[in-house]
């Protein structure tokens, strides 16, 4: 009789690991499709992303990287923690930058919120650069003096001529920035081959034009609110600025 007892308590253990064992199987596999739809809905949502870029921005070679997990959880608070963007171009209202790469931080999921902050860089290209600049020179009533700009790219100097009194007054300009604007510094002077501090220009020669190029920039207006210009290296390919900005609103296209 007691070999019986102990017989059915041998067949009982098993069918209680077994029914462990089950429960332990189905949560793997439950966590794993968990995962797999957060990491599908986070592929749809940078495959977005990149055609909003592409479609409203005309943006080149845009990528978009999306960080934290679970991605769901982020979506469904309206607010992505950080993310990634880069583009070979990008256009905002008419103004084309290019070499784009950035990292924003607390990103609304709905388009008409703001963006935390943001950090990055984009390039004005040399011929965008010219051709602003030379825009601003009319803007301050200096329009003849547009076809002699030349910008620099080993040097990072603006050059312009100008005709002063029977002789031809030569400034270098460097180019600052100014909040949402890059701004020139007349940093030297020439006269034929002579190089002069602007300081040391002769009484009487260029202080009119020296005002108005104080006054000359380019207003970089189209860049989102919020971002301003933090610096400015000149290179090959024209000006790189980098860009900062808190509570940035999303362009509206």
């Amino acid at each position: 009789m007691s070999g019986h007892h102990w017989s059915a308590g041998d067949t009982r253990r098993p069918r209680r690991g077994r029914g462990v064992l089950s429960v332990v199987v189905s949560l793997l596999i439950l966590a794993g499709l968990a995962v797999l739809a957060d990491r599908l809905a986070l592929a749809w949502a940078t495959q977005q992303a990149e055609r909003i870029l592409a479609d409203d921005f005309a943006a080149d070679s845009s990528e978009v990287t999306i960080h934290g997990f679970p991605f769901l959880t982020q979506l469904a608070s309206g607010n992505l923690s950080e993310a990634d963007l880069s583009a070979g171009t990008l256009s905002f209202d008419g103004l084309v930058l290019a070499d784009v790469s950035g990292t924003a931080r607390g990103v609304p999921t709905s388009a008409d919120g703001t963006i935390g902050s943001f950090e990055g860089s984009a390039l004005v290209p040399t011929a965008t650069l010219q051709e602003l600049l030379e825009r601003g020179l009319v803007e301050q009533g200096l329009g003849d003096l547009a076809p002699s700009v030349t910008i620099s790219s080993s040097t990072g100097i603006v050059s312009l001529d100008a005709d002063v009194r029977l002789t031809v007054l030569g400034l270098d300009l460097a180019p600052v920035t100014s909040g949402r604007a890059i701004t020139f510094e007349v940093v030297a002077a020439r006269f034929g081959d002579a190089t002069i501090a602007p300081e040391d220009i002769p009484l009487g020669l260029g202080e009119e034009l020296l005002a108005q190029i104080g006054d000359l920039s380019i207003d970089l207006d189209a860049l989102p609110q919020g971002v301003e210009l933090t610096g400015l290296t000149m290179n090959d390919d024209g000006a790189l600025v980098q860009l900062s900005g808190e509570n940035v609103e999303i362009p509206q296209q």
